[in-house]
């Protein structure tokens, strides 16, 4: 059972994760009189081994036995679909039940971003009354920006004040109102809770800043949680503080500090320990808080990823919904994932068009995007704007003025039929390509100086000196953008080793100035087995 870098891919963690997701989990907890479970590192002498366990939380620890029944040394699980059976570890771990993280007193920020104080007014039903607003996702049910936290720090009522800081930080004062709640996955008694997590909008969205202090962008990208995967927060009452994923998929029972409050059962969770014994991961009021990858992207941008969303915890672990629960349980993308949606609406509505053509738009975009990928020329475009990701869907989202020149300036290339062919012979006029020109000028006149050199080598780059097709300016044809492998998603654009990141920039320097024709037989001699077939 030991574990290895693809422990997920294991039967026996197959195994077990269906036992602890199973519906019997309740007796299990008082069977052994534990508050909660999860998956993680057997502890031996308080050092983690690399042995996968079934972890059995208890406020006290017994060594004759725990609660109504000693639990065994090994735990018998069996695989859901083999059905095969296998005896799994038990680690019985001695500490504090987990609670929800309420209140520390913080200041007012304008901008406001994410990791700050918020929250709803006192008598909001199940809210309490101060919290941390995590930070800026997408609405993919109404189509604009919204502020994530959890459902018991903004409740589950639309239309209840919005409020920033959160009202017991302003004692003495009258709170300001920042928007209002757009609604939030009611946690009810009796019933599991798989997110803990509401939204809200702003009055005035030009007021948001897309980030959080000290970590960076929120929320470009998203990711899944992984073992000893080393993750960071920022909170109102702990501010920045840097953990490692202790244990998956963690249910148990958390109480509220409000007094009366009803216990709510949470499931497949995220159990996190802080770094330094001498420091904690979360403390009351950081409730609400974004959990991100302590590793950006790849592909020098500096976004990290979130994989959770913090509801509780104690002084020794924090606990957070797992971020792809949450997104798919309430409706949410990413910001530059709802910045395309966007653009694709407002292209498919221009000339009182029905947006039923949307998703064709969107299509065809890929198709520009894969296009620009394999063109030599049309390669430093899409690395100037995945390199500065964070501030162009920032410009857009605040401007809706500069979204909809954008889409009027990409509408001729991505409308109609979905077909590389077409879309690689439409005509590229100069007065489309002055479009395209101007839309890059005025990114730059708010552009910061590293963003703004970008656009400046774009708009002295060859596309823009000559007119034609588009597949002439590029310089590619329909055959190598469809034998070409799509982009890698940006959540799988994971941080890789330093000898990896020159690898790949050793390739990328041999591949520049290479002609079109050069690349694609250099790619399919790559593709030849020594038995003479492809593999592509």
């Amino acid at each position: 059972m030991s574990l290895s870098p693809r422990y997920e891919q294991q039967p026996h963690y197959a195994a077990l994760r269906a036992h602890l997701l199973g519906d019997h989990w309740l007796q299990l907890l008082e069977l052994y009189g534990a508050h909660s479970m999860a998956i993680g590192r057997k502890i031996v002498r308080g050092r983690r081994t690399n042995v996968l366990a079934l972890r059995i939380c208890v406020e006290l620890k017994s060594e004759a036995a725990v609660g109504a029944q000693r639990v065994p040394d090994r735990v018998q699980v069996t695989h859901p679909g083999t059905g095969v059976v296998y005896h799994v570890p038990s680690d019985v771990v001695q500490c504090p039940p987990a609670r929800h993280h309420i209140v520390d007193p913080t200041a007012a920020v304008r901008p406001v971003p994410g990791g700050v104080s918020g929250g709803v007014s006192a008598n909001s039903e199940g809210a309490a009354e101060t919290g941390t607003l995590g930070g800026w996702a997408w609405d993919a049910r109404k189509g604009s920006v919204v502020i994530l936290s959890n459902e018991h720090v903004l409740g589950h009522r639309p239309g209840t004040h919005l409020l920033q800081p959160a009202i017991g930080d302003v004692i003495g004062h009258r709170p300001e109102r920042i928007g209002t709640v757009r609604r939030g996955l009611a946690r009810l008694e009796g019933t599991p809770v798989f997110a803990d997590c509401a939204i809200g909008t702003l009055d005035d969205v030009a007021t948001a800043a897309f980030e959080v202090p000290a970590i960076g962008a929120a929320i470009m990208a998203v990711d899944e949680p992984r073992l000893g995967q080393r993750v960071e927060k920022f909170g109102r009452s702990t501010r920045h503080t840097v953990g490692v994923v202790d244990a998956l998929h963690w249910q148990g029972v958390v109480r509220s500090a409000l007094p009366n409050a009803p216990v709510h059962h949470y499931r497949d969770a995220i159990q996190i320990r802080p770094t330094r014994p001498d420091r904690v991961w979360a403390e009351g009021g950081d409730s609400g808080s974004l959990v991100f990858v302590r590793e950006p992207l790849a592909d020098a941008s500096l976004i990290k990823p979130v994989v959770g969303l913090h509801f509780g915890g104690d002084a020794e672990y924090g606990l957070a919904c797992r971020i792809s629960i949450v997104f798919a349980g309430i409706g949410l993308a990413t910001l530059p994932d709802g910045v395309r949606r966007a653009i694709c609406t407002d292209i498919a509505r221009v000339r009182g068009q029905v947006p039923t053509s949307a998703a064709h738009v969107g299509i065809t975009l890929d198709l520009l995007c894969r296009a620009l990928e394999v063109s030599t020329r049309g390669r430093a475009i899409m690395r100037a704007c995945a390199r500065h990701r964070s501030e162009l869907t920032s410009a857009l989202l605040r401007d809706k003025h500069l979204r909809r020149e954008a889409a009027q300036a990409i509408r001729p290339l991505v409308s109609g039929a979905p077909a590389i062919t077409r879309l690689l012979a439409r005509p590229c006029s100069r007065a489309a390509m002055a479009r395209i020109q101007a839309l890059l000028r005025r990114l730059r006149s708010t552009a910061s100086p590293a963003w703004r050199r970008s656009l400046d080598a774009i708009l002295r780059g060859p596309v823009f000196r000559r007119s034609g097709t588009l597949g002439a300016l590029l310089g590619v044809s329909a055959a190598q953008v469809t034998d070409s492998p799509p982009p890698m998603p940006a959540s799988a654009a994971r941080g890789s080793a330093p000898s990896s990141r020159r690898s790949a920039a050793r390739k990328a320097s041999a591949l520049r100035g290479r002609t079109a024709a050069s690349a694609e037989k250099a790619r399919r001699k790559k593709a030849v087995t020594p038995s003479g077939t492809s593999d592509t």
